[in-house]
């Protein structure tokens, strides 16, 4: 009897242990699972939607361009293209379990970004929406891990605002009042905002996309709503192609003859080429246009400035520069320009580029 009850007492005294052992392993666990919670809501100037990944399928977007239902616009490359965005988006809060929204934009490397006006109110808008939420747009965080063509992130950081939550930088989305602020639309399960996108000058002219978003939970999954702009920037010439001829000349020859042939290709916006600009390389000297051509018809020079039917050219070593007297404005019209020049003194490859321009425009 004795001998057995000291092995109980020693299998209470281990139950005792284990316990404390069961005990210190459920407090790390817990310590743990809420240092993952902590991270899995980063503060709200960083990308959203690199922990919300679930495509939120219950969620809707409305999209506006300029007050216009539309997901595409096309601007030049002036530098002084912008357009507004307004955009509100509902059935992402799950406020169930959760009472906060987020807004996120992603644009293309180096575009502007600020909040919007409220010179618009689309249909379903909120003015509470209006000038970014009444706060406006955080400074740029990386977003190319998640949108590598869209790698400019912007948030709004609700934090203090008249829209907190009280916690994760969130705004309030219940329609009513949350823990320090109020849902300023009143509209439960319903957010939007607004921004004007810019876009910087000599932007090469092309397609490009920005995308936006709305950044809450589904079922409690963290989730996002989205939808993609396109944005068709357009240069004065679209693209170019030129190819010169002769394409080799010998070492040290004199008043070589070459012919320049320049096919642009002018679409959209485009406004179209009345400039040239040839480049020559190292060790070309001795420069000299002698005549310029446009749609296989000749041109008089005629300077310092051209009529119709004409051209000026201009030389500051190494650049030839020739203006024409009528813009060229049918896509594919060939400019041919001739030119000699001395060729260098020692051998290599080198390329004479070019440039095409509507000197009457701010944009490259």
């Amino acid at each position: 009897m004795r001998s057995n009850k000291i092995q109980f007492w020693t299998d209470r005294n281990f139950s005792h242990r284990a316990w404390k052992l069961w005990y210190a392993a459920i407090i790390v666990l817990l310590t743990l699972s809420f240092s993952n919670l902590a991270y899995a809501h980063p503060g709200k100037e960083s990308s959203c939607t690199a922990c919300h990944t679930l495509n939120d399928p219950d969620a809707s977007i409305s999209v506006f361009i300029d007050n216009v239902a539309t997901t595409s616009i096309e601007v030049p490359n002036d530098g002084t293209a912008s357009f507004e965005i307004d955009y509100f988006f509902s059935n992402s809060t799950d406020t169930a379990t959760y009472e906060g929204i987020g807004v996120e934009i992603a644009v293309p490397s180096g575009w502007g970004l600020a909040a919007g006006t409220n010179a618009f109110s689309p249909p379903g808008w909120n003015a509470a929406w209006d000038l970014a939420d009444g706060v406006g747009w955080s400074p740029v965080f990386d977003t190319s891990a998640q949108f590598p063509d869209e790698p400019d992130g912007y948030t709004v950081n609700y934090n203090t605002s008249p829209w907190d939550i009280g916690n994760r930088d969130a705004a309030c989305d219940n329609g009513g009042s949350c823990s320090s602020g109020t849902d300023q639309d009143g509209t439960i399960d319903t957010m939007g905002t607004d921004a004007i996108v810019s876009i910087p000058l000599g932007t090469p002219g092309g397609s490009y996309t920005v995308r936006v978003m709305g950044v809450g939970h589904h079922t409690a999954m963290k989730s996002y709503v989205s939808d993609l702009i396109t944005v068709t920037v357009t240069a004065d010439v679209t693209s170019a192609v030129g190819e010169i001829s002769p394409n080799s000349v010998v070492v040290n020859s004199l008043g070589n003859v070459f012919t320049y042939d320049i096919l642009p290709t002018i679409t959209g916006l485009a406004t179209g080429v009345n400039r040239v600009e040839i480049t020559a390389p190292t060790g070309y000297n001795s420069l000299n246009v002698s005549g310029a051509s446009v749609g296989g018809s000749g041109l008089t020079a005629n300077c310092p400035v051209p009529g119709a039917g004409q051209y000026c050219a201009s030389i500051a070593a190494p650049v030839m520069t020739i203006d024409l007297g009528t813009k060229v404005t049918t896509s594919l019209t060939n400019i041919q320009i001739t030119f000699t020049a001395d060729a260098p003194a020692s051998t290599g490859d080198d390329a004479f580029t070019s440039t095409v321009d509507d000197s009457g425009t701010a944009r490259p």
